[in-house]
């Protein structure tokens, strides 16, 4: 598998389960995640993440992204850490949704 299809898997899989935990999303029968209206304002916090939303033409969307997310050059670059997460500081930026990855 590319490198580029990995990456995609990975953001797909990173989303459906950020968007599970929406309480306005649902699970279809088929595992897709429904949202009620697309996602405007995103937070990003996995470079990886990062990257494919820029990649799939979401960087419009992406309104923060956390401190080890360093591509693209126009990634909106904060003092967010996924390693010590604020769940407050996540909230100032008041997103629709969140990405973020887990090991």
């Amino acid at each position: 598998m590319s490198r580029l299809r990995r990456t995609a898997l990975t953001a797909l899989v990173i989303a459906a389960g950020s968007l599970a935990a929406c309480s306005n999303a649902s699970v279809e029968p088929d595992n897709r995640v429904a949202l009620p209206a697309k996602a405007e304002k995103i937070v990003s916090l996995s470079p990886t993440a990062t990257e494919t939303l820029f990649a799939i033409g979401a960087g419009k969307q992406v309104i923060a992204v956390d401190d080890q997310s360093n591509y693209p050059k126009e990634a909106p670059r904060t003092k967010l850490s996924s390693f010590n997460l604020s769940v407050e500081a996540v909230a100032k930026y008041k997103p629709d949704l969140v990405v973020m990855a887990f090991d």
